[in-house]
């Protein structure tokens, strides 16, 4: 990361519309942290850095919707500045802290880091913590001070969070039901991790409202969007329908290209892509141009894939402050980006292989004053 002392002068890349997919090639300057121009020719006046972006696109930062950054304070979380060298400039933490240690993670994480960090609080006030167990024990909840904890926070809380896979949940109805009464309190949007769990996908998402966000969509475990025929179930297209968000969140076990085909292919496509990074699912996932990549391998086109990383995230988690457009008087908010021809093997969380021709790569992240 380097600090940009004057100016920055971004030159000959290929401006992407995220509303459109249009690109137009064009110079950008950024002065004090802030888009002072874009347009054809630019020039910088008084000493300054210049990227030469030619075959370069160039977006509004990208989201990362479900990843895991309470590093400090959790056996599984990854720094959060480390996720800008893929072009992530905003992240949501997707409830690795509880009402007891949210503050810490406010101060350490939130308040610490480069890029932007929004999260989302676990009921669980431990949050995702090996020595708690999450819900294998009901009194790990508090409602009140997690109530409490959204209120004092609510600019940095985005929503609720619960697993309710049985390997940390004793109680599987119960958690979905504390869920939404926390979620109906606070008004705040609500996101299961459902993988691995005995309830049906038609309980899971009884409980779902307009907003909430139905994690690991493309997993290919219990209860999964699939049927025995390998059709989308009918309660996700209603789920979908009444507004329920579906997200990639990849992670270490809960990304099956088999699935992702099958529902691509009966135009059921995740609103979100996002990675799950986390500790121990680095190695698997990688980053997000990584996740990007294997979406595109599957048939998602350009236009898709940027919007589910930026626009899309950006609106259904309420990123109000977040750049949508390079525009000059905006604060700097961009990734430069190429699409690399080649041969590339990709992997899913089962060890299944899909040869891609084409892979995103990360060049630049600019946020404010920084190249990250």
């Amino acid at each position: 990361m380097a600090e940009i002392e004057r100016a920055l002068l971004i030159k000959g890349g290929s401006v992407i519309s995220l509303a459109t997919g249009r690109a137009e090639q064009k110079d950008i300057l950024i002065e004090h942290g802030t888009v002072s121009a874009v347009e054809n020719k630019l020039e910088i006046k008084d000493s300054g850095k210049i990227i030469d972006a030619s075959g370069m696109y160039i977006t509004p930062g990208w989201v990362d919707a479900h990843a895991h950054v309470y590093e400090s304070g959790s056996t599984i979380g990854v720094c959060a500045d480390s996720m800008a060298s893929s072009g992530v400039t905003w992240v949501a933490d997707a409830g690795t802290s509880g009402a007891c240690n949210f503050k810490d993670m406010k101060e350490r994480v939130i308040r610490s880091s480069r890029i932007n960090v929004k999260a989302y609080l676990h009921i669980s006030k431990w949050g995702i913590s090996k020595e708690c167990g999450e819900l294998r024990d009901f009194e790990n909840i508090d409602k009140e001070a997690c109530v409490d904890t959204c209120l004092k926070y609510k600019e940095d809380i985005i929503g609720l969070k619960v697993r309710i896979d049985p390997r940390v949940c004793s109680n599987e109805e119960r958690a979905m039901k504390i869920l939404r009464e926390l979620g109906d309190k606070t008004g705040l949007p609500v996101v299961v991790h459902a993988s691995r769990s005995s309830l049906s996908l038609d309980d899971v998402l009884s409980y779902l409202k307009k907003g909430d966000i139905y994690a690991h969509s493309y997993a290919d475990k219990t209860p999964g969007i699939l049927d025995r025929e390998g059709c989308i179930k009918q309660s996700a297209i209603d789920a979908r329908k009444r507004g329920v968000i579906f997200d990639l969140s990849h992670g270490n076990g809960n990304f099956s290209f088999e699935v992702a085909e099958k529902a691509l292919e009966q135009g059921f496509a995740v609103d979100m892509i996002s990675t799950d990074l986390h500790v121990n699912s680095r190695s698997n996932v990688v980053d997000l141009a990584s996740t990007m990549s294997k979406m595109m391998c599957l048939g998602l086109d350009l236009t898709n894939i940027l919007q589910r990383v930026t626009l899309f995230p950006a609106k259904i988690l309420g990123l109000k402050e977040k750049g949508l457009e390079i525009i000059p008087g905006r604060k700097a908010d961009l990734t430069g980006f190429y699409i690399e021809n080649g041969t590339f093997d990709l992997t899913d969380s089962d060890g299944e292989m899909r040869t891609a021709k084409q892979r995103f790569v990360n060049r630049f992240t600019v946020l404010g004053d920084m190249l990250l």
